[in-house]
């Protein structure tokens, strides 16, 4: 484990040297400005995974393991099951990704808007 940017990852178990996957796990640590349930936390992470972010990030309550992300496109998946509310201002999210797939996947789509705009 290693500090990033206030929360912490884990890179994914690599069964063998040439499996050069980076599947990982995020937990972001948050002090809420106002008071939010973890059941409010999850509606309004789920509609938008299933709105203005759906294809970037999805929600999920089943259980994972970090071979689940191999190959995800997706920017993050938040896992439900895994982020806990200490209280209703201090919660912490969990969040799996593929770290290469993912990233790719957005360059993609910087170029693609890149084009667009042109």
């Amino acid at each position: 484990q290693r500090r990033v940017h206030g929360g912490r990852h884990r890179r994914g178990p690599r069964p063998h040297r040439q499996d050069r996957h980076h599947r990982r796990v995020h937990g972001l640590t948050v002090r809420l400005e106002k008071p939010a349930t973890k059941e409010e936390l999850d509606q309004t992470i789920k509609g938008a995974a299933q709105g203005k972010l759906k294809g970037i990030l999805d929600f999920t309550d089943e259980d994972l393991v970090s071979t689940d992300m191999i190959g995800t496109t997706l920017s993050c998946v938040y896992d439900s099951k895994a982020s806990i509310a200490l209280n209703d201002r201090f919660v912490k999210l969990v969040a799996w990704y593929d770290n290469e797939y993912g990233y790719s996947n957005r360059v993609v789509d910087l170029i693609v808007h890149t084009a667009k705009v042109k």
